[in-house]
């Protein structure tokens, strides 16, 4: 089914249902590569993986508590693999023809989105079964396309799309429907909170403040929270980051805006877009955070999780950038291009990302 809608300058272009894709999808069972396999290793040793600075693109995230997905470039091809950090095989789950851009993981494990492209002003978001089957394709033209996916229902994604004068649009994608609803919002990056509703940001005289809005009910609703320097959602949970002196207040709210739980970290000063923490979500109460301290070289964190509003310390010094845990959380990857394995039940650093010379 193909429909077009028009906003702004940008069309989205809808390809869905059982078809057969132009590009190659090989089984997630097709046996690629082995990384130095031996028999006398023991059974849950951490094995690692030689990657080539000019062929590889990026980590993407984790698929289980032993599979890091990553993306490659091989020949003009992009090939999202699978490495299983225990046996160091490698396998192909979905190679495409043009660049993939980011890899999302949906919550439930059992879905990927790929946001890919083949030119500078279009963006293709592909939903993928684990065994590399195309189950919705849509094409959006736009300079730029933010992307969120609902963590309950994966049938629903916000997308943002920029033209070329920085004008944007909030759409809502419906995937059982293959419909578009348009969305007037202040923000362009509304983040969800819960199946139904989301969450943006909004300047006032106390600055940044929160507001909740339904998409069903058009209800929206101001959260009192003043000088909000931070947020993140996940499924029906909300975390809200505000700075007081030297420290980062962190309160954890449920999608009816009943505080769970609050906790306080030592930090820098928290601005918009500056020294932001990284924020991963094990579940609605359990989180792991990389922020930067007081006392730190800049660009080195601290990893710190938090369980139902009390925080430990995983590790005293981790450098700047993404922070990627394994479900269970025993596993964090951390660094520029998380090349660093922290393994938090045994306390060990591994270098499991390996570059050639």
């Amino acid at each position: 089914m193909k429909k077009i809608i028009p906003i702004l300058s940008i069309v989205f272009l809808i390809l869905t249902g059982c078809t057969e894709m132009e590009d190659a999808v090989p089984t997630k069972t097709e046996k690629v590569e082995h990384v130095d396999e031996k028999d006398t290793q023991p059974e849950n040793e951490i094995q690692k993986i030689t990657a080539n600075t000019e062929s590889f693109h990026f980590v993407a995230d984790w698929l289980s508590d032993s599979e890091i997905l990553f993306v490659e470039e091989e020949e003009g091809i992009y090939f999202l693999k699978l490495f299983d950090i225990y046996s160091g095989e490698v396998t192909i789950v979905y190679e495409a023809s043009t660049i993939i851009l980011d890899v999302l993981v949906h919550s439930s494990k059992e879905k990927i989105l790929l946001h890919t492209t083949d030119s500078p002003s279009t963006a293709t978001i592909k939903i993928i079964s684990l065994n590399g089957f195309v189950e919705h394709e849509i094409t959006v033209e736009s300079s730029e396309l933010e992307i969120e996916w609902n963590e309950i229902d994966p049938s629903l994604i916000l997308l943002t799309a920029f033209d070329e004068d920085w004008s944007y649009a909030v759409s809502l994608y419906d995937g059982t429907s293959d419909s578009f609803q348009l969305l007037t919002l202040e923000d362009p990056f509304p983040k969800w909170l819960g199946k139904n509703k989301i969450v943006v940001k909004k300047t006032s005289d106390d600055g940044d403040i929160l507001s909740r809005y339904d998409l069903l009910s058009r209800e929206e609703k101001n959260l009192e929270f003043d000088k909000v320097v931070h947020y993140a959602t996940y499924k029906d949970a909300l975390i809200i980051v505000q700075m007081d002196g030297e420290e980062a207040k962190y309160t954890l709210v449920s999608e009816d805006l009943q505080v769970l739980s609050s906790w306080r970290i030592p930090s820098l000063p928290i601005e918009s877009g500056e020294r932001q923490p990284e924020i991963d979500w094990l579940s609605n109460q359990r989180v792991v955070i990389s922020s930067a301290h007081s006392g730190f070289l800049e660009g080195i964190h601290k990893l710190v999780e938090v369980r139902e509003g009390i925080p430990v310390v995983l590790a005293d010094e981790v450098v700047d950038g993404p922070v990627r845990c394994s479900p269970s959380g025993d596993k964090c990857l951390v660094g520029y291009a998380s090349e660093k394995l922290i393994d938090t039940v045994n306390e060990k650093e591994i270098d499991w990302l390996i570059w050639s010379k």
